[in-house]
């Protein structure tokens, strides 16, 4: 019972700050990934909603290699094993002809690619 009642709370805590957009629209942020990039030499990820076949988090730690207006390219580096160079293409995932870009196409050694949005 008081779990339930705690659970209670918390909801009624956390409602006000779920709502929808005032005329039903998604709401777009203009966040440059771009800015990121060159304002963080290094970024961390741990534990993403990413499939993980291997069980545990995934610790990945990404280290700028070159940046431009168009691409980046980084090491990546999983769970202290050895780096990986990638290469990443900017777009806006909304709208692929404007800028800010906010996405980026990530392409591995391998060729495989997959999207990253910011």
């Amino acid at each position: 019972m008081a779990i339930t009642w705690h659970f209670l709370l918390l909801l009624i805590a956390l409602l006000p700050l779920v709502r929808p957009t005032p005329d039903g629209t998604e709401e777009t942020k203009n966040e440059d990934i771009y800015e990121f990039f060159t304002a963080h030499n290094d970024s961390w990820v741990y534990n993403t909603t990413e499939n993980n076949t291997a069980g545990g988090p995934i610790c990945r730690h990404d280290v700028l290699v070159n940046i431009t207006n168009e691409h980046i390219f980084f090491q990546r580096l999983i769970n202290n094993s050895s780096g990986h160079l990638l290469r990443g293409d900017f777009m806006n995932w909304h709208d692929y002809a404007n800028k800010p870009n906010d996405s980026m196409y990530v392409y591995g050694e391998d060729g495989r690619c997959w999207v990253l949005q910011y």
